[in-house]
This record gives C-alpha cells, structure tokens and sequence, in this order.
C-alpha cells in the first residue's frame, strides 16, 4: 500500500509542469525554540504518541499524566470524561525518525541523534477493547507474580553463591579474589563497582504539557516514517533532505544518499480523514525531567524515487555483467552475494582437460554400455505407478473411467458389504437428510476441529478426518442426498472405509513400528480381526518383508494415493479444496500432499485462503485423467543431496 502510493506520487512530482521552488528562509522547516533547545541537551529523547482522530488530543492530554511501569502497559491519567486507554507499540525496525534542521536557512534536513524512548497509542476506549485490555493485564499480573518468584529464587542463589565465595576467601585468608590474583602476578583492573550496576528499573510518571502557539511560534515537527523501501544500512544517517513548496500541495522532502549519486528519496506528506485514522505527535523530555512537551508532527512517508529516463544507453560505458554484479553487492541478500562471488571465481578460473588420446574410443564403447543396461523413463515410471496407484486405463478419456477397476482394489463393495459396523444407522440417517442441514452438521464439525472441541452428541462425533469432512462438504454442496436406505447405506459404509484409509496413513507407520500381522491392523480401523477387509487392507497396503511370511510392512506413500483416489470418487466433480490443514493433521509437509494428488492424475492449482478462514494455502485438485510422465522428475528433476528430507515412507 506504502509502496504504490509513494511511487505514484513521486513520479507526479517529478513531471510536474510546474516545478516545486526550494523552500526560502521565511519558508524554512525549524523546530519550535523548546525542541530545539532539548534536541541539542545531552540524555533527551523523543516520545512518539499515535492519537485517535476521534479524540480531540489537546483538551483529552490537557494535563494528562502517563504513567510507566516496566514490563507493563501504560497508564493514562487525564481529565476527560470519556474512557482514554494507551498501549506501547513496539518499533522493531524504527520505521520512525524524527528529523532536524541543519545549517542556518533550514532548508535541509537530517535525522536527529535524539534517541526515541517508545511509541504509544492512544485510543477512545470502547466496551471490546476494554475488556480485551482487562484480559491483557491478568496476564501480565501473571506474568509479573511468576518474574517476581523467578528473581526471587535467582536472589537466593546469588546469596548462595555469595556465601560459599566469602567462606573460600575466609579459608585461604584473602581479602578478596582480585587481591589473591593479583598477589601471584596476574594483572587485574579494578572496576568501579557502581557502573556494574544496572540502572534501576522503577516507575515513573510523565506529565504532558502540549505546547501553546504562541511556544509554537512558526516551529513545525517533521518525523520521517519509513515502510517498505529498500534501505541499505548506514543509508539513514547520510541521507540530507530537501524541503519544497508548491501552491497545488503540501512540503514534500527530496533526499539524497551522500556516498550514492543515483539513490534518491521522496517524503509525502500524510494526510487523513477527520473522522478516521490517527494524528501524531512528537513529543521530547530533558534528561532529569518529567515533563514531556509534546505537539502535533509532520509525517512524511518515505519512498524510494522512480522518475523515467529518456536514456536507455549505458552511460558508464561497464559490461552488463558488471552492472549485474555491482547491483547484487549492493541489493542483493548474503546468500546471492555468496553466490554470485562463486560464480565469478567460476568464471575465472582455467580449468586445464587433459588429452584423452587412445581411451576416448574406449570410453565411449563404455558409456554405450551403460547406456544399454539403463531402463528407459517411461519403464521406471511405470514400475513406480504399478506399486503405488491402483489398476487405472491410461487410455480413459472420462475421467471417471481412469479408476473405475482400481476402485475394487482399495475396497472392494462385495467386502464392504460384509461390514455391517461400517454403516451405523445414525450414519445412514445422515445421508438421508437434505443438504442444507448436511452442510451445517459437517460446519458444525469442522469449527469443532479447529478449536480441538468435540460433541459426542452429533452425528458426525465419530469423524477425526478433516479430508472426510471435506468430502461430506463437497457432497452436500452439489446436492448429493440419498434417496433410498440401500443408497444412504452404501455411502455411509464408503464414507467410513475412507476414515479407516486417513487412520491408516496418520497412525499406520508408529503401530507396532510399521510392521504388523492383520490383527494390528483391525486394531487400528476398528474391526473384527477376521474382517476379510482387513487381510485385504493389509495385503494391498503393506509390502512384504524379506524372510518374513505374515508380518508385512506399512507403505505410507501407497495409503496416501489410494486415499486421495477414493475421496475424489466420493465427490459430485472428482474435485476437492484441500487447505494445508490437512496435511498438517496428517503429519506431512504440504508439498507432499499436493505431489500426491498431481501423481495419481490430478491439476492442482495452489491458491491463498479467503479472509476470515485463516491463513495459509489451499489446493484445488481436479481429476481429469489418468495419470501423467513426469519427466522432469526422472531426468533431473529428482533432487536429493545432503540436505533433502525424506518423505513418509
């Protein structure tokens, strides 16, 4: 927002037609006489207030006092009638500086070396932030009483430690350890014990007292706040702005680097409705005073200046590359510096090829060789999908034909009707209802997950899933109501094979280490342990292991395709809006949820959440065929090294 607007802006002042004349002497920025004198006393500093533009700041900080305790939210202490409360802002990257005039016409600008001692804001005080504000100071309170019993419990070691170090110097009959060192030639420097000692943290009170206009005279307050332009650091102390004027708008501030000739700046100055946003004052206090004299400022944004040139020629007669590397030294993050310096040792660098001379032939015979003993991309990629996805027809060009035979080998309907504990008749009873009341069970459920809450008392308590409560979501959004007890029953059962799948895939690889009989894998699911589901499940689902006969070990990776394979089938589109979340739950980095659903034939476009659903990404996948060769994957784009994570197995 800073960025567009300051850019828009300085590219209007620089095409002017009428060109801003620089500031004259009558005209000239000066600090009103109190400020400046402060401005230059040692052991000042600024105070920077943000005021609410529904106050009216000089009768709610007439005589106001604010009173400061460390490690707590300030106090405000005024006359007005209405409810006034104030927080300290914190000021990370010290956006804010306060500038001060230099030389005698005043005219240039440069940032003061008054150190700022914090950033208020001051608020009208509504029924919400009041009782936010209240649930802020219990938990300080708490955090106060707990720092309080740790200084304590710190002290009492001190005190240990003290002792034990006075009955060492008592038993070696020494004064103290400096004097022992110093006995034996060590050389020890004495230090005054009173600049070891910290300054003590206690509360203080500061009285206001806004500066009249006849103490204001023709004094003005420029605060520069920086946002998102590009700053090198030192810049900010070798920046000297310029003030112009012109009659269609306000003083704005031109600055210039003094070490870099093409780095310019832009101040605008900040404007604001009446009615809403924030006035600022600057605010400064003497060294042993506890009156801050405070004013309303001049806020000027500051942002990098781009103004269009006519010519395209290099004027400084350098190779590109030069330029290229000359703008990385000084733009460019650590990293692309390391890199670019390695690049450049690269580049100069002569590397000597030794003459090959009679086994050149031989090594090319060689290279056939192994050439020959290969396997060719589309033979790898085919053993790989033959492991991990279900029987598909690379042919299909209906979607859901692609899987239509490899929906049987994730779980077959002759099993799932053996299953009567699959499809409860509150399930079936669910499925019947009209999608309306679906959606709201299933947003019932979902706002349940979010806040780690449960009600046993829903028709969907059973559900630990977010990707099942997806697919119900989906369902009722493209008005999927059964419409007979057959129908509702076999959904619920297929509903409820696919929340066996996600058990599998997010408690599968700790279960007995991986490795199981079929009983272990009952015990997951639910289910009778001679379930002729569950020998299918771990039959199909785990791999065998060498020289063991029934023990069998999970595959993770094949869980998470036929997962996505069934749930997408569960659906009116073969579509499904999948945020992060649900890779999250399941324990796996994002990414690898959204490979999955691109390995088994899926689009996947990635997008950011609306606002008010939280944050993060979501990916909307769509099956429209079979799967695809991924020949970046295999001819390079693979990856590995020392620093690459491995996937769930």
């Amino acid at each position: 927002m800073l960025g567009s607007a300051s850019l828009a802006t300085s590219y209007h002042f620089a095409r002017a037609k009428s060109p801003p004349r620089e500031l004259g002497p009558s005209d000239a920025i000066r600090l009103p006489p109190t400020f400046e004198d402060y401005n230059a006393a040692e052991g000042s500093h600024w105070t920077i207030l943000k005021v609410d533009n529904r106050l009216d700041w000089r009768t709610a900080l007439h005589q106001a006092k604010i009173r400061l305790a460390p490690n707590q939210q300030p106090e405000l202490q005024t006359k007005s009638d209405c409810e006034i409360s104030a927080r300290v802002l914190r000021n990370r990257w010290s956006q804010y500086i306060p500038l001060r005039p230099t030389g005698s016409d005043g005219n240039t600008l440069v940032a003061s070396q008054t150190k700022i001692r914090g950033i208020i804001e001051i608020v009208q005080a509504s029924k919400e932030t009041m009782e936010v504000e209240a649930h802020v100071r219990e938990v300080e309170e708490a955090a106060a009483v707990a720092e309080k019993r740790r200084q304590a419990g710190a002290a009492r070691q001190r005190q240990l430690m003290l002792e034990q170090r006075q009955k060492a110097l008592d038993r070696f009959n020494v004064a103290s350890l400096s004097d022992a060192l110093g006995s034996v030639g060590f050389p020890v420097e004495t230090m005054d014990e009173g600049k070891t000692k910290k300054e003590s943290e206690e509360e203080t009170v500061v009285h206001l007292r806004v500066l009249s206009d006849e103490e204001l005279g023709t004094g003005r307050l420029p605060v520069a706040f920086w946002g998102a332009t590009p700053m090198k650091k030192g810049w900010l102390s070798q920046i000297n702005f310029n003030a112009f004027k012109h009659p269609s708008w306000p003083t704005r501030l031109v600055g210039k680097v003094r070490n870099a000739a093409h780095q310019d700046f832009i101040g605008t100055m900040r404007t604001t409705s009446p009615d809403t946003g924030f006035t600022y004052l600057l605010g400064i206090q003497a060294k042993d005073s506890k009156r801050l004299f405070i004013h309303e400022a001049e806020m000027y944004h500051i942002a990098l200046r781009h103004e269009p040139s006519a010519k395209t020629a290099n004027e400084s007669g350098k190779p590109g590359y030069e330029l290229k590397n000359l703008l990385i030294q000084d733009w460019g993050t650590l990293k692309k510096q390391r890199q670019n310096k390695q690049q450049q040792a690269r580049a100069s660098r002569q590397v000597q090829i030794a003459d090959l001379g009679g086994y050149n032939q031989e090594m090319q015979d060689r290279a056939k060789d192994l050439k020959a003993r290969v396997a060719s991309v589309e033979t790898q990629d085919a053993e790989l999908k033959s492991k991990l996805l279900p029987p598909f027809d690379p042919q299909a060009t209906d979607p859901r034909q692609v899987y239509r035979e490899g929906l049987q080998t994730i779980a077959p309907d002759v099993l799932l009707d053996k299953e009567p504990s699959l499809s409860p008749k509150q399930l079936v009873d669910f499925f019947q209802k009209d999608c309306r009341m679906q959606a709201k069970i299933v947003g019932s459920r979902l706002g349940q997950m979010d806040h780690g809450t449960r009600d046993e008392f829903t028709d969907l308590s059973w559900c630990n899933s977010r990707l099942v409560l997806l697919v119900l979501s989906a369902r009722a959004q493209g008005d999927m109501v059964a419409k007979s007890t057959e129908e509702a029953t076999k959904v619920a059962s297929q509903i409820a094979a696919l929340e066996a799948l996600m058990t599998l895939l997010l408690r599968g690889s700790k279960h007995r280490g991986g490795k199981c009989l079929p009983g272990a894998v009952a015990e997951l699911v639910g289910l009778d342990p001679d379930s002729p589901l569950v020998a299918h499940w771990h039959k199909e689902l785990y791999e065998d292991i060498t020289g063991k006969r029934k023990v069998r070990a999970f595959n993770g990776r094949k869980v998470l395709c036929m997962a996505i394979i069934w749930a997408l089938h569960l659906t009116p589109r073969l579509a499904l809006d999948l945020p992060e979340t649900v890779a999250l739950d399941l324990g796996l980095p994002p990414q690898q949820l959204k490979k999955g659903l691109e390995f088994v034939g899926c689009t996947v476009n990635e997008d950011r959440l609306p606002e008010g659903q939280g944050a993060g990404a979501v990916f909307k996948a769509k099956l429209e065929g079979p799967p695809k060769l991924n020949r970046g994957h295999w001819e390079g784009g693979k990856g590995g090294g020392k620093g690459k994570k491995r996937g769930r197995e």
